[in-house]
């Protein structure tokens, strides 16, 4: 173990990029912030199905869209893309490496540096006071428009012109990308699995002159899986958004989206093939609240999207506070038809409450009216899912958070749900409360703890993380982590230790990170019962103008292993 870690420590510090310069000499200023990418770190905060939540939001910087890349201890990465955001979390759709992740698991997103540079910008002091502090006001020129018509009886200030859709550019965001990931396992007969997507994730407001948004995700995605006897093949194209809104302004409270898209109202609604209604206004109290309601068909939650089966129709309250600390709440009811029969009556909530600078608090609750006509559960009110994430931030070096985690089946007639069982309808439940907290040592140490306990309708377990990170270890910007960890699962429990290299130059975020995980197997009556496994990563991240690239390596050995991946991301920013 000792020889490997060396080895691997070795041959980084050999590399010719070590002695790189860390900051382009030919680049602009401004064009570099506006190129650059900047590396958040989040943690996993919830678990349902194939979307997971994170503790990073709005006011974090995350936008939908956005890459999230996972490393789980001892299981293969795990990449995602941002679907929705909060003021202070993220839901987080995985699209590649399964979906084998926990709360308290970490992962990285990378966002442009001039998005973060505007969100500093908004907290800049508003008082002109307090902004011209220590500074000298320039004469003001002499004033170049005359009243010719002027009058006492108008007013002495004209109120201000909003520019009409027809006067505003039109505005393109989005990217182009291509994914490719392909593993080659040879334990106990070798077979080969590829996976590649590539598409348009974009949008264009003010496309028509009218102040509207067209928003478009659209996927080609292969699936290839051979062994030495046979092998399968599937394509498919992925239409995830298709959609065109309109309204939603100072000019136009009112907004309509219509197409395929991911409503607004409350995201946990789901995926719509319909129209959607809000209209916002001011309460004057420093909050804002909106109204609203959709209708449609909603695609099966499967890779394949299928739509036609399922329909509903919905209403949703919203109050959100419009000052850096508030209370922002929802409300929301949904009723869905399955083969145009009655199937689900589903209630929302969710909230966010800053009371300080330093406290946040995330929650969001779903419930399941029942009738007397379930297959197994009772009429009558039901929690299907509880997420609370609370954190304090007493200053920039610390900070705690907290996460609770409660989650079950629904008793309802959609694809992926009717073949559950009754049994396990009745009886399913999970359970997680997990505490993390985090400490800078030192203006180049940080320090991370993570605890988490669950439990489920036949057994418990719990987890626990130790990590530190080192800034400038060896030379400036080479940072070094060292991470233990364990965690006792309903079948399986680990015990590792991983070690990571980060280095960032001009021409690039490499990393390379050794693992190595002792499992033990519950319950095998026949073999081994534990097992020493071993994983080598290795990465490469760039962004040169519009253009992000992504290469990774992974190689899995030890007791019973013996399997390599590797996979590239592609992204042209419009």
């Amino acid at each position: 173990m000792i020889g490997a870690a060396t080895l691997l420590a070795l041959a980084f510090c050999c590399t010719p990029f070590a002695a790189l310069p860390l900051v382009p000499s030919d680049a602009e200023p401004a064009e570099s912030a506006e190129q650059e990418d900047v590396e958040l770190g989040v943690v996993v905060t919830g678990v349902a199905g194939d979307s997971v939540f994170v503790d990073v939001g709005r006011d974090g910087g995350l936008e939908p869209g956005d890459r999230v890349q996972f490393e789980p201890a001892g299981r293969p990465v795990v990449i995602g893309e941002v679907r929705s955001v909060s003021s202070t979390s993220a839901r987080v759709e995985l699209v590649s490496g399964g979906n084998e992740l926990d709360v308290g698991d970490g992962g990285v997103v990378r966002v442009p540096l001039a998005r973060l540079q505007a969100l500093v910008a908004e907290d800049a002091p508003t008082d002109p006071t307090d902004a011209a502090e220590g500074t000298d006001v320039p004469e003001h020129p002499p004033w170049t428009l005359t009243m010719d018509e002027w009058g006492n009886d108008l007013p002495l200030l004209a109120p201000p012109r909003a520019a009409t859709p027809s006067e505003r550019e039109i505005r393109t965001r989005g990217r182009y990308f291509l994914q490719a990931d392909r593993t080659w396992d040879r334990e106990g007969g070798r077979t080969t699995s590829t996976f590649t997507r590539g598409g348009l994730d974009a949008s264009w407001e003010n496309l028509f002159g009218e102040g509207g948004m067209l928003e478009l995700d659209a996927e080609i995605v292969m699936r290839r899986f051979e062994t030495e006897l046979d092998s399968d093949d599937e394509t498919q194209l992925r239409l995830q958004r298709f959609s065109y809104a309109v309204g939603g302004d100072r000019q136009r409270p009112t907004r309509v989206q219509v197409g395929r898209f991911l409503q607004r109202g409350f995201v946990e609604f789901g995926l719509l093939d319909g129209i959607e209604v809000a209209r916002r206004g001011g309460s004057g109290d420093g909050h804002t609240w909106t109204l609203g309601g959709s209708l449609g068909l909603l695609p099966e939650p499967s890779f394949d999207l299928n739509t036609g089966r399922d329909a509903q129709i919905a209403l949703f309250a919203r109050r959100d506070s419009t000052q850096r600390t508030g209370l922002s709440y929802g409300v929301g009811y949904q009723k869905s038809f399955h083969d145009a029969a009655a199937d689900r009556d589903l209630l929302a909530f969710d909230a966010d409450w800053r009371p300080t600078e330093h406290h946040s608090v995330h929650a969001s609750a779903l419930v399941d009216w029942y009738t007397s006509g379930e297959r197994a559960l009772d009429a009558g009110p039901d929690l299907t899912e509880l997420h609370v994430f609370g954190t304090w931030r007493p200053d920039t070096r610390s900070g705690v958070s907290l996460s609770l985690d409660r989650t079950r089946p629904p008793d309802i007639d959609r694809a992926a749900f009717a073949a559950i069982p009754p049994d396990l309808l009745r009886e399913q439940l999970f359970e997680r409360v997990g505490l993390r907290g985090w400490h800078r040592l030192t203006d180049d140490l940080r320090i991370t703890a993570r605890v988490d306990a669950w439990r489920n309708q036949d057994d418990d377990g719990g987890g626990a993380e130790l990590r530190l990170n080192q800034r400038d270890l060896f030379w400036k910007s080479l940072e070094g982590s060292a991470t233990v960890f364990a965690n006792d699962g309903t079948f399986t429990s680990i015990r590792g230790l991983r070690l990571g290299l980060d280095q960032t130059s001009s021409i690039g975020r490499f990393n390379l990170a050794w693992e190595l995980v002792s499992s033990e197997q519950d319950g095998v009556v026949l073999g081994n019962t534990e097992q020493v496994e071993q994983t080598l990563r290795a990465g490469w991240d760039h962004s040169f103008g519009r253009t992000s690239t992504s290469l990774y390596a992974e190689h899995f050995f030890g007791d019973g292993r013996d399997a390599t991946s590797a996979g590239f991301y592609l992204q042209w920013r419009l």
